[in-house]
């Protein structure tokens, strides 16, 4: 995976770090004054909770570098579940597939349909489910539509509208 390339996920991973460090922060600051208003503060209270605080910020550092040098740990996306639909006009197997690009809600960004995947799932229960995964490498931070068909014999009987929320 390569690192992220737009200006928007860089500002993105720094917002993300800029968060974890007030959090960090935050978590110790009231760790301590909880110490201090029960009579319990002492020096080692202190050391205890700033090295709390170090493991807190390396990790939100760690964070940071992963997002910008070494990438995000999948290079595909994936919507919610979907019920996959069962329409009661047709008996015997249904194929599901992506009509048409993706288009995103907020930027003028178009994908091909070939950078989504279906991947259906069949719950314990006999409940069977679909969700859409997308190749999210270069794409800019957007909700990308799809239209997924649901096609019985050949024809289209149901679409279905769906959602991948790339970060």
């Amino acid at each position: 995976m390569t690192p992220p390339k737009q200006p928007a996920d860089l500002v993105d991973a720094y917002a993300r770090w800029v968060s974890a460090s007030i959090d960090a922060w935050a978590t110790s600051a009231t760790a301590l004054a909880d110490r201090a208003a029960s009579g319990s503060y002492d020096a080692a209270a202190w050391m205890a909770e700033a090295g709390a605080y170090a493991g807190r910020m390396t990790k939100a550092t760690v964070d940071l570098y992963q997002s910008l040098v070494v990438g995000a740990g999948s290079p595909t996306v994936p919507s919610d579940e979907y019920p996959e639909p069962a329409p009661k006009s047709v008996t015997g197997p249904v194929d599901l597939r992506i009509a048409g690009p993706l288009h995103a809600q907020y930027s003028q960004t178009t994908v091909a349909a070939g950078a989504a995947t279906i991947v259906r799932t069949t719950a314990a229960t006999g409940e069977k489910s679909f969700h859409v995964e997308l190749d999210r490498t270069n794409l800019p931070g957007d909700a990308y539509w799809a239209r997924v068909e649901v096609v019985a014999n050949g024809a289209v009987v149901e679409t279905v509208d769906v959602v991948v929320q790339v970060p």
